[in-house]
Formats: structure tokens, C-alpha cells, sequence
């Protein structure tokens, strides 16, 4: 199955789910992003689709892989998104709060 890379743009600002892959009224089927860049606002990804609509910017594979190697070289770039990583964004942080000691006191009584 041949593979068509293609380049989208990741407007400032913009919120995104996992797999979005751009802001157009037709977009490829069967999409695999391969990288989201928010500093540089782009990602890449790729279809099985042969043509793609009019507006997104085909890349050939030497040009999205190259730039995958690239990407993977610049491992202390904030806000790169390729591999392992393509869904850490969605990862909620922990939040730790500062209790008092005596929170819990007496509820655990209610509870007993």
C-alpha cells in the first residue's frame, strides 16, 4: 500500500484532539499524524489516499521522514508530539494539593 505524506498547519491558538489533522471542509480518510510541532505550528501525517484535495501541501516521503529524523534529533524542543509521545498531550498532569493535616478528621468516623 502506497502512502501519501502531507503537511498541515496548526493555527496559534487552535485546541485538537488527537488525529486532527488539519482545518479543511474535505480532509483524506484513513489518516495516521505522525507529528504535531506547536512551536513551529505544523504537523505531518500520512493517507492511503493517492489524491489529495485542493489546499493540503503534499510532502514526498524522503521530505516527512527527514524531518521525522530532524524532529527526533531536537529531543529538548518543548512541544513536539512524534512516536510515543503522539499522545502525551492528551495526558492529564496530576495536580497535588497542600492539605491541612486534619482534612480527613472526622469524616473517617462517618464513614466507620
Amino acid at each position: 500500500m502506497t502512502k501519501t505524506y502531507f503537511r498541515f498547519d496548526i493555527p496559534e491558538g487552535l485546541g485538537y484532539s488527537p488525529d486532527w489533522h488539519g482545518t479543511l471542509d474535505k480532509c483524506p480518510s484513513n489518516v495516521e499524524v505522525l507529528l504535531y510541532n506547536e512551536q513551529d505550528r505544523y504537523g505531518i501525517a500520512c493517507t492511503s489516499d493517492a489524491n489529495l484535495p485542493i489546499g493540503i501541501s503534499k510532502v514526498e516521503e524522503v521530505e516527512a521522514l527527514g524531518t521525522m529524523t530532524d524532529v527526533a534529533f531536537r529531543k529538548t524542543q518543548d512541544n513536539l508530539y512524534y512516536g510515543e509521545k503522539l499522545y502525551d498531550k492528551w495526558i492529564p498532569e496530576p495536580i497535588e494539593e497542600d492539605l491541612p493535616e486534619d482534612f480527613d478528621a472526622g469524616f473517617r468516623e462517618e464513614l466507620l
